[in-house]
């Protein structure tokens, strides 16, 4: 209808009354104003309108919507009776809009049995594996927080291997050391608060979404506004509807706002990177740009594929919640003068989404066809446009629908009962958590059937949306707080502290990350919004209009800034308190009635426990990750500062634990290990009767069988699996005595000549290495042209080597642990553990956190800069190794991309991947390379080849035959090399073997230890001693902490 004619049209109004069914209040006139027509066009008579809506007034939620339903049918008649092709089509984009996220929804919620329940608890499930994973990354962080602590302790130097620091600095040297080392420790506080942030408000809005956001419900409960107002007291009969009865709130209004605004600036942040930052490929890495930038420059990459996918889903619940608030939204469009951009921009952009969207949800193998055949557009620039024009719509049409006259706001259809009625209330939540667990499954699904993606390329893109999802709830619900808080001229604080936040980081931490800086922003941002909730009061909260700002930071889930923030009158409101408490808090404040006060109270306390128990163990389960965070953390330390204490002081025992000798008068070769002993014999030794039936199981003496593993008969590189796992055993041995073995090991009747040592003190690097720094063998076998590289193992009384197992096996121990509570993630695949353990490191990079330096680094380097050299083009290169030198010699090996036999190690299969960032940025996620000429030999009944981490190659599994000591004695090579000589056959070297255990050799050498440490006055043991209690003090109070204030 034109707007001629609209002026020329007198106006019939029909006022559809409804009452409140909670408060006994009398029946508020909501008057829809539609234009008749001239020359004696009929009007539909109101008694049809009223009958339906009081029909509806009923049946809960049916009451708003078929009044709603029977407005829109007369405007429709109108406009299709005067030809107004604009208004039928604001029409068809309403009812559109109503299908999609009313009926839709509505129809799985009504037929199918338990659907609510359960699409809350996925929704649920969602937001805690976020904060599990949350709880990883802050794992690790503490991992390497404690590393670099350990560093600086050893060197005086802080960040020495940051790639960011530009001169080493000696922490507390000196008035600007000490300025510059406080700022490092700042920056680590800074990240872990902003973590306790995130982390706090995940667990809250995931229970606040589960249980229909009962609190979020009084923020925006128009009535409870209106009566803890102080005009709360005055009578509102004989006012006008809209004096009476606010029609939309202050903070109702900037929740609706805000969530448009944030999505509005996102997406167009989203569409503008790559134009600013150019084509992924020029961005080089001497621009140094944030690797986030990478990803979000290439509209092709996962993270700007699955980010914009987030951002629609949220666009599109925002867009449900308008049109359930305002169902006749259209009405209004249509009769404002201001509206015209609004109208044209959904006549051009409604049939093309529309169509877009169809051909995206059902031609999921050719999602460039709507793109290319028909617009020329990359489908990528095309979805970031329409996503982008869709925000901005809605905020335009919202802000106009908002700032309409009361009575033309009304004829909106505004639903104010939704908050004021449980049954609708309810209903509504229901409909907002159909879209966040529908349309990423619509997505998971789409990829699955697509000829292009498939399974794991869809479980990628799902798992990344399943963490942006909940971050980017946390982020709208975050904003809306601060706005409700904060006053526009509070904003003039952001300049300084972005600004002090860079030079903190830049000039005085001499760290630059970009990362590091937005993290010491939002924490300066929310000491500054403690400081300005602080010095405010309850008064002036109730003439700004916003009182719920104050009950939030304790009732409302998104936030818990109570927990954070002190001193804060407001924030006690709703969380626990005691009925005492409340009263003192409300006793200045006219309320109405003795009953109000208690009808208050009764809603405000006990908001905490609204979940029941389910709540209580969530919240215990997140106490107990966290106590494992604390304590972990606390265990890195120590172990770290044991290993320093041991290093500096060269406290070693001097008694050698591992022993070789050979009896050829007994036919005798024996190896005495720490707590095992090897006897090896050149002649078949006959079983004793009465061991003869269980010697398989007991393992005391073992002679040849005729069954053999499939390995045995390989020719590895030149060697066999014995020859190697030999050499491996050699490793242990001191470097000077390593010949004499080498002569034992491989006598002149092997066939074999032994091979020659090569020694690594003699061949040294750009940096010298210790005798400590070195914890391999080099072996050169010139008649088979192979040389071996060797690596020792775990010993037990070295405590650098136990440091550096906790150290490279962290993430798949945090994943295991994770996979107990969220079953899910035993089902990625492989590319989605390297993905997410890649990403993780990636974010440790940019908050200045980058990962020091490994053993393992010692030998790539040796390797590249020593054995390459003069390694002769003839000679293969193989790495060996057992238990953490097996684990080693794999990561080493797919890093210098060289084959290696490894025995019993834990397992670098989903660990690769943060090596590989770290060191092969140019192979990143490329988790195949441990698979490449990889053999693994493990035993049976052995917990460390299993539970760290899973294996790549090719893997043989061997019996364990010995029940002493359990999965100990599975794990010592002795046993692994004696099951190889019984399994594969005649060695040439030795007929049989036995072995067992003698633990003398260790007793005696531990006590001589420690007698010579009491000689040396105890001034070690005592240091370490006190960096144990230090660190178990430590423990306990972090702990406590933990427990008391989460």
């Amino acid at each position: 209808m034109s707007s001629n004619r609209q002026a020329n049209l007198p106006e019939k109004r029909f006022c559809l009354s409804y009452g409140l069914s909670e408060a006994k209040d009398p029946d508020i006139e909501v008057c829809t104003v539609l234009q008749g027509a001239q020359n004696g066009k009929r009007t539909p008579p109101a008694s049809n309108r009223d009958s339906s809506l009081h029909h509806a007034a009923s049946e809960g939620q049916e009451r708003g919507e078929r009044g709603s339903s029977s407005v829109d049918d007369e405007w429709h008649f109108y406009a299709l009776k005067e030809g107004d092709i604009v208004s039928l089509f604001l029409w068809l984009v309403s009812q559109t809009f109503h299908v999609l996220y009313v009926t839709l929804p509505d129809y799985f919620i009504l037929h199918i049995p338990n659907f609510g329940s359960v699409i809350s608890l996925v929704a649920l499930y969602v937001f805690t594996q976020a904060l599990a994973l949350l709880w990883g990354f802050v794992a690790v962080a503490v991992s390497v927080m404690c590393t670099r602590f350990v560093l600086w302790l050893d060197k005086c130097e802080v960040f020495v291997m940051n790639r960011y620091s530009t001169s080493p600095v000696c922490m507390f040297h000196g008035p600007w050391g000490s300025l510059h080392g406080i700022s490092r420790v700042y920056m680590n506080f800074a990240v872990l608060q902003l973590c306790w942030f995130i982390g706090n408000s995940l667990f809250e809005v995931g229970w606040e979404m589960y249980g229909d956001f009962p609190r979020v419900r009084i923020l925006l409960d128009p009535r409870q506004y209106t009566d803890l107002s102080p005009s709360s007291t005055d009578s509102r009969h004989g006012k006008e509807p809209h004096k009476a009865y606010r029609v939309v709130g202050v903070v109702q209004r900037i929740f609706l706002i805000a969530p448009i605004v944030v999505l509005f600036f996102l997406s167009l942040l989203l569409s503008f990177i790559p134009l600013l930052c150019g084509d992924d490929a020029q961005l080089s890495d001497e621009q140094d740009w944030p690797w986030v930038l990478h990803l979000l420059a290439n509209n092709k990459s996962r993270l700007n594929r699955t980010l914009r996918f987030t951002i629609f889903v949220g666009l599109v619940q925002w867009a449900q919640q308008f049109h359930c608030l305002f169902p006749r939204w259209h009405s209004s469009l249509n009769r404002s003068s201001s509206a015209v951009l609004v109208k044209c921009l959904l006549v051009v952009m409604a049939p093309i989404s529309g169509f877009r969207l169809l051909e995206w949800t059902v031609r999921p193998s050719k999602t460039s066809v709507f793109s290319t055949e028909i617009w020329s557009l990359p489908c990528d620039m095309l979805d970031n446009f329409l996503v982008t024009v869709w925000s901005m719509l809605f905020l335009l049409a919202s802000w106009i629908i908002l700032h309409l006259p009361p009575r033309e706001l009304s004829a909106a259809g505004w639903q104010k009962d939704v908050f004021t009625r449980p049954d609708l209330w309810f209903r509504q939540t229901l409909r907002f958590k159909f879209i966040c667990v529908v349309f990423p499954a619509l997505h998971f699904f789409r990829g699955l059937l697509s000829e292009t993606m498939g399974f794991t390329f869809a479980q990628n893109d799902l798992l990344l949306i399943v963490i942006e999802y909940p971050l980017l709830l946390v982020v709208i619900w975050s904003v809306g707080y601060c706005c409700v808080l904060l006053k526009f001229s509070d904003l003039q604080l952001l300049p300084p502290i972005c600004v002090g936040a860079w030079f903190i980081c830049y000039h005085v931490a001499k760290v630059r990350a970009p990362g590091v800086i937005v993290a010491v922003s939002l924490h300066l941002g929310l000491c500054a919004l403690q400081a300005i909730s602080a010095g405010s009061n309850i008064e002036k909260c109730i003439r700004r209009g916003s009182f719920v700002a104050k009950t939030m930071s304790r009732a409302v889930a998104y936030s818990r800034l109570a927990r954070g923030f002190g001193g804060m009158r407001g924030r006690v409101l709703g969380a626990g308190m005691s009925e005492g408490e409340l009263r003192k808090i409300f006793s200045d404040w006219p309320l109405a009635s003795g009953a109000e006060r208690i009808r208050l109270l009764a809603k405000l306390r006990g908001r905490r426990n609204t979940f029941g128990e389910s709540r209580d163990i969530a919240a215990t389960i997140g106490r107990i990750f966290l106590a494992t965070v604390c304590a972990f953390g606390c265990t890195m330390l120590c172990f770290g500062t044991l290993s320093l204490i041991q290093s500096k002081s060269g406290w070693y025992p001097k008694a050698s634990f591992i022993s070789a000798s050979r009896h050829p008068e007994r036919n005798l070769t024996t190896i005495s290990h720490a707590i095992s002993r090897l006897d090896l014999y050149t002649h078949p030794v006959e079983l004793l009767e009465e061991e003869r039936g269980d010697a398989d199981h007991r393992g005391s003496r073992r002679s040849i069988r005729s069954s053999q593993y499939a390995i045995c008969q390989a020719t590895l590189w030149g060697l066999r699996p014995v020859d190697y796992s030999l050499l491996s055993l050699s490793a242990y041995f001191d470097p000077q005595k390593v010949g004499e073995v080498l002569q034992i090991l491989f006598p002149p009747e092997s066939g074999m000549q032994p091979p020659v040592v090569v020694s690594s003190h003699s061949r040294s690097l750009d940096v010298p290495l210790d005798d400590r720094d070195i914890f391999w063998t080099e072996f050169a076998f010139l008649d088979k042209n192979v040389t071996v590289i060797a690596l020792r193992g775990t010993e037990f009384w070295r405590i650098s080597d136990w440091y550096e197992d906790i150290r490279m096996w962290t993430e798949p121990v945090v994943l295991s642990m994770l996979s107990v509570v969220f079953p899910t993630i035993r089902s990625w695949s492989p590319h989605a553990t390297s993905m997410v353990l890649d990403t993780l490191h990636a974010l440790l990079d940019s908050v200045g956190l980058p990962d020091p330096e490994y053993k393992y680094n010692r030998v790539v380097e040796y390797i590249r800069k020593v054995v390459y050299p003069d390694l002769p083009q003839s000679h293969q290169l193989v790495l060996t190794g057992h238990s953490l030198g097996g684990g080693i010699a794999h990561i080493a090996a797919a890093l210098l991309n060289e084959p290696v036999v490894s025995f019993t190690p834990p397992g670098a299969y989903q660990s690769l991947s943060k090596h590989l960032y770290w060191n092969a940025k140019d192979r990143r996620q490329l988790h195949q390379a441990a698979h490449n000429r990889t053999v693994t030999i493990l035993a049976e009944n052995d917990m460390i080849g299993r539970i760290f981490d899973s294996h790549g190659g090719l893997v043989q599994t061997i019996t364990c035959d010995t029940d002493q000591l359990g999965p100990v004695g599975c794990h010592m090579l002795e046993n692994t090399i004696c099951n190889l000589i019984q399994k594969c056959g005649k060695d040439h070297r030795w007929a049989s073997c036995h072995f067992s255990y003698e633990a003398t050799p260790l007793y005696e050498g531990i006590f001589g230890f420690l007698q010579d440490s009491y000689e040396q006055g105890g001034t070690i043991i005592l240091a370490m001693l006190t960096s144990v209690l230090a660190c178990l003090s430590l423990a306990i109070a972090s702990i406590g902490w933990v427990w008391v204030n989460l």
